[in-house]
């Protein structure tokens, strides 16, 4: 059954896919591959696979999974027999929770929580979501920063002060380049990382998720670990979102903020004043309903 369902990724679903764009297609094939072919097409496994993956291109992966298959079917049904279609009409896609429906607080995570994910993700992909987190660099940045972008000269004869980041404007979005402050204990862990990996100026700081398809399984990771322990799908962006909320929570300014992230539109950091604020009108609630 296995050598079939190779069969028709290759010479089927493939072609189904050809009009689509090729990140579309990578998408839908290594999902495929991860979902196990149409021989694990049926109601259980759906469920199982949306549970896991939760995510919109894995649901629309499915959504065209099933598609084709009513586009071949008499090919399908050479292969698996005509009772192959009785268990289709029972599939059931689950609906994403769209990041739009969730509150701002489900949008950020706590040291805390970051701690319990850190602790639980592969070795490989901690590093870079700690790094993420206290930066808020972009995924595109993140990937692309290499050592020599660190003031290390400079932050070592002040160890006890905060390091700096310059993202270069080849990497940045809209390729204009901004300074990143870097907390001590996070300026010492990515120094100590960069002597112990003996990185050259020149090397990337994570090159093994370079590629695009590393940096997929890095955020497949990190979804899937915040799932399991945190209840709810934590992705790159998030960090990104809980470093600026942080900020603001320790008083920065909205136009300094907005520098350290990059923003063109002070607009666009003013989300994060207002994930304070429900954080402040909760705790008001909680204080002024207690007995």
């Amino acid at each position: 059954m296995k050598e079939m369902d190779e069969v028709h990724k290759q010479k089927y679903f493939e072609d189904y896919l050809s009009n689509l764009s090729d990140s579309s297609k990578q998408n839908y094939l290594y999902y495929y591959n991860k979902f196990g072919g149409l021989s694990e097409l049926n109601s259980d496994n759906v469920t199982s696979f949306i549970k896991e993956h939760h995510n919109s291109v894995a649901r629309a992966f499915i959504k065209n999974l099933l598609e084709y298959c009513k586009t071949y079917s008499s090919e399908i049904k050479q292969n698996y027999g005509e009772s192959f279609f009785d268990g289709l009409n029972s599939v059931y896609l689950p609906k994403i929770i769209s990041k739009k429906n969730l509150s701002p607080v489900e949008k950020t995570i706590t040291v805390p929580e970051l701690d319990i994910v850190l602790f639980n993700l592969p070795k490989e992909y901690r590093a870079i979501t700690k790094v993420t987190y206290y930066t808020g660099l972009r995924s595109r940045e993140i990937r692309n920063i290499v050592a020599g972008d660190f003031n290390f000269d400079i932050w070592k004869q002040f160890p006890d002060g905060s390091g700096r980041l310059i993202v270069r404007a080849e990497i940045a979005k809209r390729n204009k380049a901004r300074p990143v402050f870097v907390i001590p204990e996070m300026m010492k862990e990515i120094f100590d990382y960069v002597e112990r990996n003996d990185l050259e100026k020149e090397d990337l700081l994570f090159p093994h998720l370079n590629s695009e398809n590393e940096a997929r399984k890095w955020r497949h990771h990190l979804r899937k670990v915040s799932l399991l322990k945190l209840g709810r799908g934590v992705s790159p962006h998030c960090l990104r979102h809980s470093f600026a909320t942080n900020l603001i929570k320790k008083g920065f300014s909205i136009d300094k903020v907005s520098l350290l992230l990059g923003h063109a539109d002070l607009s666009t950091t003013q989300l994060y004043t207002h994930l304070s604020i429900q954080d402040i009108q909760e705790e008001y609630e909680r204080l002024i309903n207690q007995p």
